[in-house]
């Protein structure tokens, strides 16, 4: 499978993001977002409303499903806008998404845990982790017993070097089950060889 990392320019943000979601990218209650700038931080959560999410300037935002990521990053003095999409959705974009810049890169699939274990606070059993001066809401209904993962693709270059990390959706799992998945000293052995 390739994964493509697509500039995109003439679009505003907000219209990139309501242009995916008119081609079928981003179903409802199936994307989420995250993002940080230097006063604040949205951990992984369920997208609601583009506009609220597009009304503060971020450093960092992304728009994530099973089948594209939007990303507008800070560069410089700039933001850039880029889409990240596999085989399958980088033709279906449609005609009002201007694509200036193309790269095509192998696709690895794989997981990421995300932060947090089951912990009291106020009496609630709930996501957390000590060291952080919060609690971790993903805003999903939470399991704190389980894992929480984000499926992700990682998409190699060439020499396989991991060059970009696509999220694509949030979801849980067992500890045991998490480990058979993820295969780490497998997937780690595997690449090894080949350099």
């Amino acid at each position: 499978m390739n994964g493509f990392v697509l500039k995109i320019d003439g679009l505003t943000p907000l219209e990139l993001g309501q242009a995916l979601k008119r081609a079928g990218a981003f179903p409802e209650d199936e994307h989420w977002y995250f993002c940080w700038s230097e006063t604040d931080i949205v951990l992984p959560s369920l997208c609601v409303d583009f506009n609220e999410i597009f009304a503060q300037e971020w450093d960092v935002l992304r728009i994530f499903s099973k089948f594209a990521e939007l990303r507008w990053e800070k560069r410089g003095k700039e933001h850039i806008l880029l889409v990240l999409c596999e085989d399958e959705w980088r033709n279906m974009l449609g005609d009002e998404i201007k694509i200036t810049h193309e790269e095509s890169f192998t696709v690895e699939v794989s997981k990421r845990i995300l932060a947090g274990k089951e912990m009291k606070s106020a009496g609630k059993t709930v996501r957390g982790k000590v060291s952080y001066p919060r609690q971790l809401d993903y805003g999903i209904d939470d399991d704190p017993k389980k894992v929480l993962v984000a499926d992700i693709n990682y998409y190699l270059d060439s020499q396989l070097m991991r060059r970009f990390v696509r999220y694509k959706r949030l979801s849980f799992s067992d500890q045991k089950t998490l480990i058979k998945e993820t295969k780490p000293f497998e997937n780690a052995l595997e690449v090894m060889k080949g350099v």
